[in-house]
């Protein structure tokens, strides 16, 4: 499963719709100036999944937890 596109239209920074596609199957990187909603990409696919940035920490913690033992 891969992301083709994504329409933004409203959230965070896009208030007008913006479509972003060309992402390719194995590895995509966002790249931008600083304030130009680079993570609020991010953060419109969480959302999509029904996840938050807090599901990221949580991630982290289990793998520091790996690690220790």
């Amino acid at each position: 499963m891969y992301i083709k596109e994504i329409i933004l239209e409203g959230f965070k920074s896009y208030a007008t719709r913006t479509v972003i596609k060309g992402f390719d199957t194995q590895f995509n990187a966002i790249t931008g100036f600083n304030g130009s909603g680079k993570s609020n990409i991010l953060d419109a696919i969480l959302f999509v999944l029904g996840l938050n940035k807090d599901w990221e920490l949580v991630r982290m913690m289990n793998k520091r937890k790996q690690l220790a033992h």
